[in-house]
């Protein structure tokens, strides 16, 4: 385990294992000299692995559960996909008998069990209740961020730095997804990742910028129709259900020709998840006050197709002029891809607020970059 991560560790096991140290090491020792464990630990040996005796990460799940985590080590530490790195099993404490252990994989997949959150073979989690849930989507989404981070350093650092990095990273997925609850920040602090200029990691991304401004004579009475609009009535209704209230005043706002604006106001959102609104945006007719179309806008990697080619099935002016409006829908649809990437990297290092922070800023200047009211196409 690297320094970065073990007073870390330390932390953990003191004040969540909910088992004493002698009894820790004496299910430890009695896992290790289980008949599966002894078999797995025959397969590594050929292979130049080991099983690291003590082990990374362990908590005492209900019942007469234990799991634990064994660290795989071989000569370098280098990594590659499909590489072990681990071993983890479910030790029964009163019974004294390990009731399975399964090899862990270097790369962007996490065990297909964890994919099927009410199947069969999905407890114990290691959460219990809607929280173990989200513990465990968030772990998928760390894994294949981790693992774009790991083909990044190890092109910059080599094969051995990026592999550390990248255990170092999983170790932190790990601890997250038994011990973090859905918070503000992380509890145990900010690991900070640092790339090899001192700076984290970063998909490349719009940087946040000041809010865009507000086209002149896109107010008052315009404003006041579109809010007593049977769409925005709607749209608004339907944000409610899912516990999002849509903002009184627009964040953005641009006029498109054929006097027609198209306008955005942002969500009361604080705390991100995928699928989380973000914004409701409006097209209205100016001289009219006509409000035409109205749709919310959620969080996640993919923009909804309907805002983004709504204009063309519903016969619209686009939010750009004909020339422009493809490339700038190609950015936009580029920069959800990337910033969602983004967002578990910083999720996973900085915590929820930060993260869902970092996303919403660059949200609305990659918006106000698809209206056309800022520069930096």
């Amino acid at each position: 385990m690297s320094q970065l991560l073990e007073p870390l560790w330390r932390l953990v096991a003191s004040q969540y294992a909910g088992i004493t140290a002698p009894n820790l090491n004496r299910h430890i020792a009695a896992a290790l000299a289980s008949p599966i464990v002894q078999s797995h630990q025959a397969l590594l040996a050929p292979l130049g692995l080991r099983l690291d005796p003590t082990p990374l990460l362990w908590k005492k799940l209900p019942g007469p559960h234990l799991r634990l985590f064994f660290p795989v080590q071989g000569a370098t530490a280098a990594v590659e996909e499909g590489m072990i790195v681990a071993l983890v099993l479910l030790h029964d404490v009163d019974a004294g008998r390990t009731l399975y252990a399964h090899m862990v994989h270097a790369g962007p997949e996490a065990n297909p069990l964890l994919k099927h959150l009410y199947g069969p073979m999905a407890n114990p989690k290691a959460q219990m209740g809607p929280n173990g849930d989200r513990a465990t989507l968030r772990l998928l989404e760390h894994k294949r961020v981790i693992w774009a981070c790991f083909l990044q350093d190890r092109e910059r650092l080599g094969p051995d730095d990026a592999g550390r990095r990248w255990r170092d990273r999983y170790l932190w997925s790990l601890v997250r997804l038994y011990f973090c609850e859905r918070c503000s920040g992380c509890r145990w602090g900010t690991p900070r990742f640092d790339g090899p200029a001192g700076e984290p990691y970063r998909a490349a991304t719009a940087s946040p910028g000041p809010p865009a401004r507000i086209e002149p004579g896109i107010h008052g009475d315009l404003l006041e129709a579109l809010r007593g609009s049977e769409a925005w009535r709607v749209e608004s209704a339907y944000a409610r259900r899912g516990g999002f209230e849509v903002q009184p005043k627009p964040r953005l706002a641009a006029r498109l020709g054929n006097g027609f604006a198209l306008v955005g106001f942002a969500m009361d959102t604080e705390f991100l998840e995928a699928g989380s609104l973000v914004a409701l945006v409006a097209y209205v007719n100016e001289a009219s006050r006509q409000v035409l179309y109205a749709q919310t806008l959620s969080a996640g990697p993919e923009p909804e197709a309907l805002f983004l080619f709504g204009d063309r099935a519903l016969g619209l002016p686009p939010p750009r002029p004909d020339a422009t409006a493809g490339p700038a829908r190609d950015a936009y649809i580029r920069w959800r891809r990337e910033a969602w990437v983004r967002f578990w990297l910083d999720e996973l290092e900085e915590g929820l607020h930060a993260a869902s922070r970092n996303w919403l800023d660059g949200f609305w200047l990659a918006l106000a970059k698809l209206f056309g009211t800022t520069k930096g196409d």
